[in-house]
Protein backbone atom coordinates (compact mmCIF):
# COMPACT_ATOMS: atom_id res chain seq x y z
CA UNK A 1 0.00 0.00 0.00
CA UNK A 2 2.52 2.45 0.36
CA UNK A 3 3.35 2.51 -3.06
CA UNK A 4 -0.07 3.65 -3.76
CA UNK A 5 -0.65 7.10 -4.19
CA UNK A 6 -3.09 8.62 -2.09
CA UNK A 7 -5.29 11.18 -3.02
CA UNK A 8 -6.15 12.38 0.37
CA UNK A 9 -4.08 10.70 3.51
CA UNK A 10 -6.58 11.52 6.05
CA UNK A 11 -9.34 9.30 3.74
CA UNK A 12 -6.65 6.40 3.03
CA UNK A 13 -7.85 3.46 4.49
CA UNK A 14 -5.93 1.56 7.56
CA UNK A 15 -5.45 -2.00 6.93
CA UNK A 16 -4.57 -4.01 10.06
CA UNK A 17 -3.24 -6.84 8.00
CA UNK A 18 -4.17 -8.78 4.74
CA UNK A 19 -3.98 -12.84 4.43
CA UNK A 20 -4.78 -15.54 2.15
CA UNK A 21 -7.62 -17.60 2.95
CA UNK A 22 -8.23 -19.58 -0.43
CA UNK A 23 -6.11 -20.90 -2.82
CA UNK A 24 -7.95 -21.99 -5.91
CA UNK A 25 -8.87 -19.18 -7.27
CA UNK A 26 -6.41 -17.16 -4.49
CA UNK A 27 -8.80 -15.63 -2.14
CA UNK A 28 -6.98 -12.58 0.46
CA UNK A 29 -8.78 -10.81 3.06
CA UNK A 30 -8.01 -7.67 3.77
CA UNK A 31 -8.68 -6.56 7.58
CA UNK A 32 -9.15 -2.81 7.70
CA UNK A 33 -9.81 -0.39 11.07
CA UNK A 34 -12.96 1.93 11.26
CA UNK A 35 -15.22 2.20 8.65
CA UNK A 36 -13.51 3.01 5.90
CA UNK A 37 -13.90 0.64 2.42
CA UNK A 38 -11.25 0.35 -0.04
CA UNK A 39 -12.21 1.97 -3.33
CA UNK A 40 -12.35 -0.29 -6.59
CA UNK A 41 -9.36 1.73 -7.55
CA UNK A 42 -7.33 0.54 -4.73
CA UNK A 43 -8.51 -3.34 -5.05
CA UNK A 44 -7.47 -3.46 -8.91
CA UNK A 45 -4.11 -1.82 -7.53
CA UNK A 46 -3.51 -4.61 -4.90
CA UNK A 47 -4.68 -7.18 -7.69
CA UNK A 48 -2.07 -5.94 -9.96
CA UNK A 49 0.56 -6.12 -6.82
CA UNK A 50 -0.30 -9.31 -5.97
CA UNK A 51 -0.13 -11.06 -9.86
CA UNK A 52 3.36 -8.54 -10.64
CA UNK A 53 4.74 -9.55 -7.09
CA UNK A 54 4.53 -13.18 -7.38
CA UNK A 55 3.81 -13.89 -11.12
CA UNK A 56 0.43 -15.02 -10.72
CA UNK A 57 -0.22 -13.66 -14.61
CA UNK A 58 -3.56 -14.35 -15.93
CA UNK A 59 -4.59 -15.91 -12.75
CA UNK A 60 -8.18 -14.30 -11.63
CA UNK A 61 -7.59 -13.26 -7.91
CA UNK A 62 -10.59 -12.51 -5.23
CA UNK A 63 -10.05 -9.83 -2.50
CA UNK A 64 -12.13 -9.30 0.62
CA UNK A 65 -13.09 -6.43 3.07
CA UNK A 66 -13.59 -6.90 6.74
CA UNK A 67 -13.96 -3.65 9.22
CA UNK A 68 -12.17 -4.15 12.32
CA UNK A 69 -14.06 -2.06 15.24
CA UNK A 70 -12.56 0.50 16.97
CA UNK A 71 -12.31 -0.81 21.09
CA UNK A 72 -13.19 2.24 23.10
CA UNK A 73 -11.88 2.41 26.72
CA UNK A 74 -15.64 1.29 28.18
CA UNK A 75 -15.44 -1.93 26.12
CA UNK A 76 -12.20 -2.68 27.14
CA UNK A 77 -12.90 -2.06 30.70
CA UNK A 78 -15.97 -3.61 30.80
CA UNK A 79 -14.33 -7.05 29.00
CA UNK A 80 -11.87 -6.57 31.75
CA UNK A 81 -13.76 -7.12 34.32
CA UNK A 82 -16.01 -9.45 32.76
CA UNK A 83 -12.52 -11.56 32.72
CA UNK A 84 -11.99 -10.89 36.29
CA UNK A 85 -15.10 -11.84 37.53
CA UNK A 86 -14.67 -15.47 35.09
CA UNK A 87 -11.38 -16.35 36.86
CA UNK A 88 -12.89 -15.90 40.54
CA UNK A 89 -16.00 -18.69 39.62
CA UNK A 90 -13.37 -20.83 37.76
CA UNK A 91 -11.24 -21.69 41.16
CA UNK A 92 -10.67 -24.91 41.72
CA UNK A 93 -10.73 -26.55 45.46
CA UNK A 94 -8.01 -28.13 47.18
CA UNK A 95 -7.44 -31.06 49.50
Amino acid sequence: MSRHSWKDQATQPKIKYFTQVKARPPTFVAFLTGKAQLSDTDIRFLIKSLKEDFNLGGIPIRIMQRSIPRKTAANSSSNNNKNSSSKVHKKLKSD
